[in-house]
């Protein structure tokens, strides 16, 4: 599985415009090998826009920017809502992983997303159920940089524990940017 992670800054004054923009991803839905795509806003930073895209392989993903990827892109005006992009891909260490289950009635309870990038190691070393909240987890992932091996992502999905919390390493997810193969999670785009 590919992982893709995209962290975007966004002023304040453009978050909507960004918002609207990302709900264009749903087309994502019918591209062949897409497996899920899902993100928020950054606790820590609430001008950080964090999203993660799986992919079954390196080809399907090649396979979507070379034939579909612009055309989503130009449709959707969220060019000049950030102030910058960085891009990264990633290949899961399982590589029977699955990705995440998510139903409407997930997204909206409130889903958190725990993302951590690591420099010391790669992610076979780690070994899986030593992610942060791995226990109470929906879906955890550990992935290797796909150009630096000594560079490892984690990635867990967990349900909210309450409305006020609020913890530094993760985003709350957005309902409206969750996009899963041949559906929308989001109900208004059913």
């Amino acid at each position: 599985m590919l992982v893709k992670l995209i962290q975007c800054t966004v002023p304040r004054d453009r978050r909507e415009r960004f918002s609207t923009g990302q709900t264009a991803w749903a087309a994502l839905a019918d591209c062949p090998g897409f497996l899920a795509q899902f993100g928020g806003w950054s606790f820590a930073d609430p001008k950080r826009a964090v999203i993660v895209g799986l992919w079954a392989d390196r080809a399907a993903y090649d396979a979507f920017m070379r034939d579909v990827h612009d055309r989503i892109f130009a449709s959707n005006d969220q060019a000049g809502a950030y102030d910058s992009i960085e891009v990264s891909l990633w290949s899961a260490v399982d590589r029977g992983a699955a990705p995440p289950a998510l139903s409407p009635e997930h997204v909206e309870r409130g889903l958190l997303l725990h993302w951590r990038e690591r420099c010391d190691r790669s992610a076979s070393q780690l070994g899986p159920g030593r992610l942060p909240n791995a226990a109470t987890a929906l879906w955890s992932c550990l992935a290797d940089h796909t150009e630096d091996t000594n560079r490892t992502l984690e990635l867990v999905l967990r349900p909210r524990r309450g409305a006020n919390e609020t913890p530094s390493s993760d985003a709350l997810l957005e309902s409206a940017w969750v996009v899963l193969p041949g559906r929308r999670v989001n109900r208004s785009q059913e």
